[in-house]
This record gives C-alpha cells, sequence and structure tokens, in this order.
C-alpha cells in the first residue's frame, strides 16, 4: 500500500501545476502589455498630466488664460478620445470549459502514466534491503550457474573428443573465477583438437584471456604466446587483436595500440554490433595521444599478428614496448607463426630489450613525464613493481615541478593537476 503522504504530496504538486497553466488564462487580456487598451490607458495618463501642466502654466503667466483654454479644450477632446478606445477593448478570459479541462487534464493524465509506466503497489525498500535484495539474486544466479557448470562438466567425462564442450567448460569456470580448473578444461580441449598446431584461433584466443584472468588482467608472456598463435592461425580473431591492443597499452605504447584499434575498425563489417563499441575505445585513446593521433594509420592483420613479438619480424618499434611498425603490409603468415613460436624465455628478453630502449632514451631526455609513465607501465607488465614506482616518481616529479612553476590562475593548471593525481594513483 502506498504511503498516504505520497498521495498528498502528488495532489498539492499537481494543484501548483495547474494554478502555473490557468492563471494566465484567466487574466484580461487588455492588461497585457502591448494591445491596444494598454496603448490607450497610456495615453489618457499622458493627457491628465498635461492638463496639469497647463494649468501650472497659466498659473506661473506662461499662458494667457484664453490660450490655457483653448489648450484645455483640445486636452480634454484627446483625453475623452483615448477614454472611450480604453474602455471600448473587450475583456477576454478563456472559457470555463478550458479551465476546468485543464484542471482535469493535468491531474489525470499524471495518474495515468504513473499506473502505466510507475509501479504503485511497490512497497517502500530502503537501500540496505535493496543492497541485500540484489546480492540475493546475485548469489541465486551464480549457484544456477555452478549447477549448470557442474552437470556440463559431469557430461564431458564421457566426451573426451568434444572440442565445443571442453571450450564451453572452460570458459563457465573461468566466468566462476576457477582459473585452474578453466586451464585444465582447455587443455583437454586442446588435446581434442588435435593439439596446439591444429587447434582453431578461438581456442587459443581463450586460452590467452584466462592467463590475462590469471594474472589481474595484464596482458603477460605467456597471454601474448597464446593470443599470436591465435591471429597466426586465424588473423581476423577478435579477441585476439584486442589483447594484443592492450598489450601494447599496458606498455605504454598508446599509438601501437592505436594502430591496432583502427586496423580491426577498418576490417569491421558495417554492422558489426560491436564496432559502437571499438569506436569509443579508438576515440578515448585519440585523446589520450592528443594531436598526434592523427598521424598514425591502420595496422592491418599481418601487422596484428605480428604484435605478440613485435619486431621480431622485421619491423622497428617507434613508440615502445609491443610496438610493431605501422605499416600498410605487415609481415607474412610463416612471419607471424615464426614469432608466435617463440619460447617465453626468448619473449621475456624481447620485451625486456624494448623496455630498455625506452629507458635508455628517458636517461637522455628526462623531462618527458608521459614517457616515465610508459615505462612505468612496462615494468608493471614485467612484473617488476620497484622499478615500475621509481619510473612513476619521476613522471611524478616533473608534474609537481611543472605545477610549482605555474601561476595560480594559470589556464591550464587544471589539467597538470589533473595528470599529477594520475600518476601519484600508480604510486
Amino acid at each position: 500500500m502506498i504511503d498516504p503522504l505520497f498521495w498528498i504530496a502528488a495532489a498539492l504538486l499537481s494543484g501548483i501545476v495547474v494554478m502555473i497553466l490557468v492563471r494566465p488564462l484567466m487574466r484580461r487580456s487588455g492588461a497585457a502589455p502591448g494591445t491596444a487598451r494598454d496603448r490607450a490607458a497610456s495615453d489618457v495618463a499622458v493627457y491628465k498630466a498635461q492638463l496639469g501642466e497647463v494649468e501650472r502654466d497659466l498659473a506661473r503667466g506662461v499662458l494667457a488664460p484664453e490660450q490655457a483654454e483653448a489648450a484645455r479644450l483640445e486636452i480634454q477632446r484627446r483625453l475623452i478620445r483615448a477614454a472611450e478606445a480604453r474602455d471600448a477593448e473587450p475583456v477576454r478570459t478563456a472559457p470555463r470549459a478550458v479551465l476546468w479541462g485543464l484542471a482535469a487534464i493535468v491531474p489525470l493524465g499524471a495518474l495515468g502514466l504513473y499506473a502505466i509506466l510507475g509501479a504503485p503497489g511497490t512497497p517502500d525498500m530502503p537501500m540496505a534491503d535493496r543492497v541485500a535484495a540484489a546480492e540475493a539474486r546475485h548469489a541465486d544466479d551464480r549457484a544456477r550457474f555452478e549447477a549448470m557448470t557442474a552437470e556440463l562438466a559431469e557430461r564431458m567425462r564421457d566426451r573426451p573428443d568434444d572440442v565445443t564442450g571442453w571450450t564451453m567448460l572452460g570458459r563457465a569456470e573461468r566466468v566462476l573465477g576457477r582459473i585452474d580448473a578453466s586451464l585444465a578444461a582447455f587443455d583437454k580441449a586442446l588435446a581434442a583438437a588435435g593439439g596446439i598446431e591444429a587447434a582453431p584461433g578461438d581456442l587459443l584466443a581463450d586460452i590467452g584471456e584466462t592467463h590475462v584472468h590469471a594474472a589481474q588482467g595484464a596482458v603477460d608472456a605467456e597471454a601474448l604466446e597464446w593470443f599470436g598463435r591465435a591471429v597466426a592461425r586465424d588473423p581476423q580473431n577478435l579477441k585476439a587483436r584486442h589483447y594484443l591492443a592492450v598489450a601494447r597499452s599496458q606498455a605504454g605504447d598508446d599509438r601501437g595500440a592505436l594502430a591496432l584499434l583502427r586496423g580491426m575498425a577498418e576490417d569491421a563489417p558495417a554492422d558489426a554490433p560491436w564496432l559502437e563499441t571499438l569506436q569509443q575505445r579508438i576515440a578515448a585513446l585519440e585523446s589520450r595521444i592528443g594531436p598526434d593521433a592523427a598521424s598514425v594509420q591502420g595496422e592491418t592483420v599481418g601487422g596484428a599478428a605480428a604484435t605478440p613479438p613485435g619486431a621480431a619480424a622485421g619491423a622497428a618499434s617507434a613508440s615502445g614496448p609491443f610496438s610493431g611498425a605501422v605499416a600498410e603490409r605487415g609481415p607474412d603468415r610463416e612471419s607471424m607463426a615464426a614469432a608466435a613460436d617463440m619460447s617465453p624465455e626468448q619473449r621475456d628478453a624481447f620485451i625486456r630489450s624494448m623496455v630498455q630502449r625506452l629507458a635508455e632514451r628517458l636517461e637522455s631526455a628526462p623531462d618527458d613525464p608521459d614517457g616515465w609513465v610508459r615505462l612505468g607501465r612496462a615494468h608493471t607488465v614485467l612484473g617488476e613493481p620497484a622499478e615500475a614506482r621509481t619510473a612513476f616518481g619521476k613522471a611524478a616529479t616533473i608534474w609537481r615541478e611543472r605545477l610549482a612553476a605555474m601561476p595560480a590562475d594559470a589556464p591550464d593548471r587544471a589539467a597538470v593537476e589533473q595528470r599529477l593525481r594520475q600518476v601519484e594513483e600508480l604510486l
């Protein structure tokens, strides 16, 4: 049952709205500024003032009695005409039917909309109860999903060669946060598919994504290896290409990430349901890079596939770790496959060489806070938190020095303060 106070408040608000709508309609239309009645009333006031002026001039001797009488008669004649015009203006009010109709339509219409769009029978629920109800629904959903996953796992015991079934089980276990169980199911899927060399690209990308979950969202070297294999097998694999772009961004190479995403957008069908989300990510990177983003060309499928080992296929890194050359034509399929076959040790050595080059450049040109942030992110991906904090600290120091040198009313001071806060959050 709805609280009576609700209906009282609704009635008061409806009454106020009705008065706001009806009051202007009840006014005499002739009183409105700019109408004939308004102008005539103004003329009457003017003529009365002129009569008083004539009397004052007569008293001061400025006008002779006969002149004053002639002027008085002319002004009185005009005054009578203006008064007749004022009184002749009809008095208009809105018809009573219209007024009563408005008075009824507003509250009844609001009540009807509330009955259709609202929930009149819903009882009040404090915020704590709402949170508890949402948590209970979430727990119920998880329990049902866990039961379905257990049922699927039971069925898969008798279906060792079902690649699709094992892949679905691996994905379900990953959703539940059971990474070890997910990887075990994907191992079964790999075996059913005939091994890594015969596995479809989607399966390889799923395994890479599971390693990303295991690394708390970081696209580490092991995940990169699986994504590299996925695009070598299927150059159009969206999941693998997406994570390769994420890897570049995490390593501080926003330009390289933008190149991959623009390449994906160029390859996407016009009606792809995920294209809008992709364009939003591209716009975010463009905003972060600034005007230089216009010079970044979309990387083709070949360039994306070569990303896991970066420039190992012959492309030079221009922006940082994981950054292949932004070229119109990437390496061929054999080069991509060879790059994907690099061992984790070789891949780690390559990444570290990229990071080392970035560090050397910053040592020679240290006044680059964005460069230090990129270096810090690269060390984070490599699992080197101490080195990452050092790089982030140098970026924060540069921003603090710039902020201290700026006037209090500098137009770009707020932007510098924001950049400083962002870096300090990384420390």
